[in-house]
């Protein structure tokens, strides 16, 4: 070999080594396999195997230290003030990195950069993280974004709207669901509905309808039923069957019966819907909840847990896909169990007991919907003082908005037995306690939406 061959072979050599030294070095941690490394940096495992004559994918160990192709790239770690506290959380089976945050209460995010995350919907039960104790002086200089909009969410989430006006808002909070109520009258055509369901698809949204009437003398049964059998044909993914009937202000006057909502309503409506879009999900009407009936019923009224005890006692578990529940007095968090100002022991009055007491009375039977869950907060608007909603008038809406992120992170990763959350409401703008405080439940108010990312935060895909 010549001066001149020797020479090209030195360079190219050293060029090889600087191109290895260029790339990075991945050190295999406890519990990694190659599948979720590659996931880490964008990359199929197969190409790191490749890259790093491995021959047998499944045999990495911990402590071997992998070369990254190019192409594959870690996320920077984020800079935080130097009296930070980090604490070491080892992640359970089944914890996501949303409720991870809201047990820390910090935001998702900042977990995200302080470790380093490339894909927050990837962690495994195992991982390490470092949490940082954050105080409101003492926030991160982030290098990363936060996820964005395209994340995936595999839980029904939605937000009742009379306007649909703010799509984009209610896409971000993570909700895939739009709820209208229809207030049905017996001359009303099906097609009545078919513009709100249209317009819904065609924002990517599912469409749940609440159908139900006012306080009546009667109701033709038949032309109800038959008018859902038409609403089914427009494609809505899911049908709530009335709404509040254990109350006569929302059913027949002076004739509240579990019985003949069950057999005269529910029934009819489930066959023929089924008989025509066997793909809609029925939901029972949610009854009504409040402590103001005891634990009694009369012709006037029912307890809503009386009620629902004595719906499927008359067969309803046969005629609904879904169990319709409503959530919409609580003055404390979803995880508390005592505490309202109120407190005669009721479930009205927290999500918890709400939801134990309802499976209790249908005996686990069915999954819950929950047709309207929301907090009431009159901040910004006027006062509920000397009313009948005086109960919430320490609400602010920084409580809405913690207690929406809780309420949902608690149905969908805690509770087993919740299926749908739909908020009540998303931007109502009618406030007279004397008649109707909607816009006190609404989450957008002149735009603004606070809760939307706690809501999207509590809502999201983080799967081990």
């Amino acid at each position: 070999m010549n001066r001149r061959t020797l020479l090209i072979a030195l360079l190219f050599t050293l060029f090889v080594v600087q191109v290895v030294f260029a790339q990075t070095v991945h050190i295999v941690r406890q519990d990694e396999n190659l599948y979720r490394i590659g996931l880490q940096y964008g990359l199929p495992f197969t190409a790191i195997a490749q890259h790093n004559n491995i021959i047998n994918p499944n045999q990495i160990k911990e402590g071997q230290q992998l070369t990254i192709p190019d192409g594959g790239t870690a996320v920077p770690i984020a800079t935080f003030p130097a009296d930070t506290e980090m604490r070491e959380h080892i992640i359970a089976y089944g914890e996501t990195l949303s409720s991870i945050a809201l047990f820390y209460d910090v935001p998702a995010e900042c977990i995200v950069d302080a470790n380093g995350i490339v894909n927050p919907n990837l962690i495994y039960a195992g991982q390490k993280l470092l949490i940082p104790m954050l105080h409101p002086d003492n926030s991160p200089t982030v290098n990363t974004p936060i996820v964005d909009d395209t994340a995936v969410f595999n839980w029904d989430l939605g937000g009742q709207t009379a306007s649909f006006s703010h799509p984009d808002l209610m896409r971000s909070s993570g909700m895939t669901w739009v709820k209208f109520s229809h207030e049905w009258q017996e001359t009303d055509a099906p097609d009545i509905l078919k513009d709100r369901i249209n317009n819904a698809h065609g924002q990517g949204f599912k469409v749940l309808l609440t159908i139900a009437g006012q306080r009546q003398d009667n109701i033709n049964f038949g032309a109800y039923t038959d008018f859902l059998a038409g609403v089914a044909g427009l494609g809505p993914e899911a049908i709530e069957v009335w709404q509040g009937q254990n109350s006569e202000k929302n059913w027949l006057t002076g004739n509240v019966d579990a019985s003949m909502y069950v057999n005269e309503m529910l029934k009819p409506a489930y066959e023929k819907i089924k008989g025509t879009n066997g793909n809609v999900m029925v939901i029972s009407g949610a009854p009504t909840n409040t402590a103001d009936y005891g634990e009694t019923c009369n012709a006037q009224a029912c307890d809503g847990k009386q009620y629902m005890r004595e719906m499927f006692d008359n067969g309803a578990v046969q005629y609904t896909d879904c169990i319709g529940i409503q959530y919409l007095q609580g003055t404390v968090s979803p995880w508390e169990q005592t505490g309202d100002g109120r407190d005669n022991g009721h479930n009205a009055y927290y999500y918890r007991k709400m939801v134990d007491t309802y499976l209790d009375a249908s005996q686990n039977a069915k999954p819950l919907c929950f047709t309207a869950l929301g907090y009431l907060s009159a901040e910004g608007l006027g006062t509920l003082d000397n009313s009948s909603f005086a109960w919430a008038a320490g609400t602010s809406r920084q409580n809405q908005t913690d207690w929406l992120g809780q309420a949902v992170h608690i149905a969908k990763n805690v509770d087993q037995k919740v299926d749908m959350l739909i908020i009540y409401n998303v931007d109502a703008t009618i406030f007279d306690p004397t008649q109707n405080i909607d816009a006190g439940y609404a989450i957008i108010r002149n735009g603004n939406c606070p809760a939307c990312n706690h809501i999207r935060q509590a809502a999201r895909i983080d799967q081990p």
